[in-house]
């Protein structure tokens, strides 16, 4: 990993230097260590110049130390101490470099996400000079594409009059991206689509996870804007489902099309159209509306919340929502 292990003339030199110098108690010159070297490994494709050398290298990775710069014959030395001195700086220098290798795949892998092929599939298999075929299903792989795909084929296709149904059954694999996907669902709102979210009664008690996705000042103004866009009579909800609902996990546009999730570990989803598969977008939809019938409304009283899910009752989401309604109400938190 530190690149020096794949040096084995420079750690072949090294334990000489140790061997030697550990038998006569002194610093020892390349001589000493050349002759100590061979006598370990007889067979070793090194010169007393390429010694040197080495050597040098050493010392210059501060595994090594030079008794006197002045003497005609240098000598040198090593303990655990110089060893470590060399090691900590191999360490450093590999980590800045690995980091800047990261910021570089991070950006990479980025700009990779953002692609849709989609439009290049079309591209490539128009029939005629004025019809393209459109895509009508792809794979989505990890959770970059997953938001890539409901921003640009759910989310950002919604318009006045749309409903976007959204449901989550779990949250771990998109806590990184939780807060840009619900910026990206209310600005659908903004538009007059009429947006239902259901979620299960798990993520009421998940706090740990949802603080680290999103921080009660985020939540809070969240929530704030949510109370906003209802007051002005945007149609938007979300919902508690029952405990032993059986739905799918997924965002819809209208009977359109969906993404829905098909593994969390690795994460895979599809996205689908209904000319690619009516019968599977229809029966989600459908299981989706009974469902969201005899569900829940977080904006119900958060009491009715906790007596209807008694886990919720310290639970991150409903504690913030409770002290965001005291906030816009003028109470003291």
């Amino acid at each position: 990993m530190l690149g020096f292990a794949h040096d084995l003339r420079a750690l072949s030199v090294l334990r000489a230097v140790l061997n030697v110098q550990s038998s006569l108690q002194r610093p020892v010159d390349v001589l000493e260590i050349y002759d100590a070297l061979l006598r370990a490994e007889p067979g070793v494709d090194l010169t007393r110049t390429g010694v040197r050398k080495v050597l040098e290298a050493l010392v210059n990775m501060r595994m090594v130390m030079v008794d006197s710069d002045r003497a005609r014959r240098k000598k040198y030395s090593a303990d655990a101490n110089t060893i470590v001195t060399g090691l900590e700086d191999l360490k450093h220098q590999t980590l800045t470099r690995l980091e800047a290798r990261r910021r570089f795949l991070r950006e990479e892998l980025s700009l990779l996400s953002s692609v849709d092929f989609s439009h290049m599939a079309a591209s490539l298999t128009r029939r005629t000079k004025n019809n393209k075929e459109q895509p009508r299903s792809r794979l989505l792989r990890g959770p970059e594409a997953y938001r890539e795909a409901t921003r640009s084929e759910i989310f950002g296709k919604a318009t006045a009059g749309s409903i976007i149904r959204v449901t989550r059954l779990w949250l771990g694999p998109f806590m990184s991206t939780v807060l840009e996907a619900f910026n990206d669902l209310l600005r659908a709102v903004e538009k007059g689509a009429e947006l239902q979210f259901c979620v299960t009664p798990d993520i009421l008690t998940q706090s740990d996870l949802l603080a680290t996705g999103l921080p009660e000042d985020n939540l809070m103004e969240s929530f704030a804007r949510v109370a906003r866009l209802r007051k002005e009579g945007a149609k938007i909800d979300t919902r508690i489902c029952g405990p032993n609902a059986r739905t799918y996990h997924f965002s819809s546009l209208n009977d359109e099309s969906m993404v829905i999730l098909l593994s969390e570990d690795p994460l895979a989803a599809t996205w689908v159209s209904r000319s690619f598969n009516p019968d599977l977008v229809k029966s989600a939809i459908a299981s989706f509306d009974l469902i969201w019938e005899q569900s829940v409304s977080l904006f119900d009283s958060p009491q009715r919340l906790i007596d209807m899910f008694p886990g919720s009752k310290s639970g991150y989401l409903i504690s913030t929502l409770v002290r965001s309604r005291e906030r816009m109400e003028g109470k003291r938190v």
